[in-house]
């Protein structure tokens, strides 16, 4: 694993320019090659480990260092096994209860209120699982000690099926081990504009905009964990987007974009106004 963070930390910083972080902020700290650099210091002990955890959060996750990289290093999970190893794990809410009887649970992690919409639209009951943390996502970075958060996630939903646009609560989820379905996979959205795909290609109604920004900044431990760099990332992304809406499939991307100013729709906006007299 050494010789990875060594082969990073010497090079010439060849992914720079793909770096959203790097690009988007233009602190030298955050480009690919300096947060490997920061790891390898740690692990020689020559900065304090907790220097090397902040180091290795200046990622989304987006993969463009790695798909840049001839040598195929795997950039964000060597990130991800320095911030497991120097970093202590999160502070994670307890599951709440879900409100209602409903077999379908729809996860609201950002305050709107869409469960009634979903359940006018399949003409059947639509149970609630508000989180105001994702479901806890920051916990995976440790995941050999979330195993007792994913369990009780499992209890909470056993015999129902979760139902998310969020790419946060999704990995939960999927981690838990819980069935679960994406929201504009249950009810397919009707929209035929410009879709932003934030990490990752997905089945949308609309049309992938062409050189479109690479990362939202919602993504991985930056939002986390250095929201201001991640409020700049946002804020490059919308100066990339057309000033007319714009669909994404994530609602994470969403969040992140709107901050910044851009004018996005994710299928949770579609789906309520599609039903105008839920409430939101």
């Amino acid at each position: 694993m050494s010789a990875s963070y060594e082969s990073c930390s010497f090079c010439p910083q060849l992914c720079r320019h793909l770096c959203p972080v790097a690009v988007a902020s233009g602190h030298e700290a955050a480009t690919p090659a300096k947060m490997m650099a920061a790891v390898l210091l740690a692990q020689r002990g020559l900065i304090p480990p907790r220097d090397a955890a902040r180091a290795a959060a200046l990622c989304t996750n987006c993969g463009a260092c790695q798909r840049h990289c001839k040598y195929g290093i795997q950039v964000p999970a060597l990130l991800a096994e320095a911030r497991a190893h120097f970093s202590s794990p999160a502070s994670v809410a307890a599951i709440a209860p879900i409100q209602g009887a409903g077999e379908l649970v729809a996860v609201q992690c950002d305050g709107r209120s869409w469960a009634p919409a979903l359940a006018a639209a399949l003409g059947q009951p639509v149970s609630v699982l508000p989180t105001e943390d994702h479901l806890g996502d920051a916990l995976l970075e440790h995941r050999s000690r979330a195993a007792p958060h994913l369990a009780q996630l499992q209890a909470v939903l056993s015999g129902r099926k979760a139902v998310s646009c969020c790419s946060r609560c999704i990995q939960v989820l999927e981690a838990a081990r819980v069935p679960w379905v994406r929201l504009d996979a249950l009810l397919a959205p009707s929209w035929d504009g410009p879709v932003f795909l934030c990490h990752g290609e997905l089945d949308f109604p609309g049309h992938p905009l062409d050189r479109a920004p690479t990362c939202c900044g919602a993504h991985g431990p930056l939002a986390s964990q250095h929201p201001e760099l991640a409020a700049d990332v946002a804020r490059a992304a919308a100066a990339q987007l057309p000033p007319s809406p714009v669909a994404a499939p994530d609602a994470a991307c969403r969040n992140a974009l709107r901050a910044a100013g851009a004018q996005v729709l994710d299928p949770i906006d579609l789906l309520l106004d599609t039903q105008p007299h839920a409430t939101t």
